[in-house]
């Protein structure tokens, strides 16, 4: 989440590796960024479904207006909430 920043403001998208899910069920995130002149709002949004346990890679589409967020972040706020199967959902937000 450190790299985040004027270099995410020109990808379209932002890959977040290194998860590890405990089972099968979804996963999605939301990515809110505030600036000083910009105002604040969702960067981007990412979801996935899967079917093991194990190593995740998650793939967040950066809006257009994402960009201009990214481009002058001065808070970044990752929110993922994680829906096993057959169970109920977990989140976290993670405050960078």
């Amino acid at each position: 989440m450190r790299r985040l920043g004027p270099a995410a403001a020109s990808s379209p998208t932002i890959h977040l590796t290194g998860l590890r899910v405990p089972r099968a069920g979804k996963i999605t995130a939301k990515l809110f960024v505030s600036t000083r002149a910009h105002g604040a709002g969702t960067a981007a949004t990412g979801a996935i479904t899967f079917k093991r346990s194990g190593a995740v890679t998650l793939t967040l589409r950066v809006s257009h207006r994402g960009h201009t967020l990214l481009r002058f972040a001065m808070l970044t706020q990752l929110h993922v909430e994680y829906t096993p199967r057959g169970g109920r959902k977990r989140v976290a937000d993670l405050h960078v």
